[in-house]
């Protein structure tokens, strides 16, 4: 199959996962905000974008969004890692989830 053939075949694909990744964005983005505004449910938010970043991982990767794949598995790491210690700060969590919505808003904004 021609490399155009396969690009042309993928490309509703890519367009379901760039519509799952602005949707993830935003749900980040809110329990991100959870999580830096009450800290009764902060540690909850943490799991969930944990949760959302583990799916991104793996279909970034497939699709060819290698650094974002990257991104969302070593942002999703650095909150198991706070989620497992009582003692340590969130604040690492929160700026490496940072880095991924930027990383999201790259993917997206090369997109248009």
């Amino acid at each position: 199959m021609k490399a155009q053939a396969i690009n042309d075949a993928l490309a509703p694909i890519r367009d379901r996962f760039y519509q799952s990744l602005r949707a993830t964005q935003h749900d980040v983005h809110v329990e991100l905000e959870r999580a830096l505004n009450d800290s009764a449910t902060g540690r909850d938010a943490l799991r969930q974008i944990a949760t959302k970043l583990h799916k991104i991982a793996g279909s970034a990767g497939t699709l060819g969004f290698t650094r974002l794949g990257e991104q969302a598995h070593t942002t999703e790491y650095v909150i198991i890692d706070v989620l497992k210690s009582q003692s340590r700060s969130p604040t690492e969590a929160y700026l490496q989830v940072i880095e991924f919505l930027e990383s999201c808003s790259d993917v997206l904004d090369a997109d248009q």
